[in-house]
């Protein structure tokens, strides 16, 4: 405790948090006068190739690896969404798992996508949310579509 009683914060001390552009907003909600203790530093997403070479680390299927990398691009450049690398990570880990059962890389993607990545889109605009409906019927993810559709079903794409 400082002399006035109150709680003394040592000079070197530093909170450092993550959050997505989505969850940013929400800081607002705070007040004015506890956002502006805060730096607000963006970090973009690493560029294709780099995250090609993460995902090779991670996923020896080089099938999984490029539909993965597809889908990323899609989602980025049609719907204007960047999922996280992490996110990337975890759906060629499971889809390569997946391979055991299904037959071929999209499949197994469709599925690790509609386990992993569907979720994460809660509370998008249904504008967003339409958009990603409509790469998931473009890129024939049924499972994910049909998934989707359960999930959001006012973005149906239909």
């Amino acid at each position: 405790r400082g002399e006035d009683l109150g709680l003394k914060v040592p000079e070197d001390f530093r909170v450092v948090g993550t959050m997505n552009t989505y969850d940013r907003r929400y800081l607002f909600t705070l007040g004015y006068a506890l956002l502006r203790r805060f730096a607000v530093v963006e970090l973009a997403n690493p560029s294709i190739s780099e995250i090609r070479e993460v995902l090779s680390r991670h996923c020896e299927a080089e099938g999984i690896v490029e539909e993965v990398v597809e889908l990323y691009e899609a989602f980025r450049e049609d719907a204007d969404l960047e999922l996280g690398v992490s996110l990337l990570i975890d759906v060629a880990k499971l889809a390569q798992r997946f391979t055991a059962v299904e037959e071929s890389a999209r499949k197994a993607v469709d599925r690790a996508l509609r386990i992993v990545v569907l979720p994460q889109f809660e509370g998008l605009p249904v504008t967003g949310l339409k958009r990603v409906a409509a790469i998931l019927g473009e890129r024939e993810y049924e499972s994910s579509r049909e998934a989707f559709e359960r999930l959001y079903p006012e973005a149906s794409y239909e």
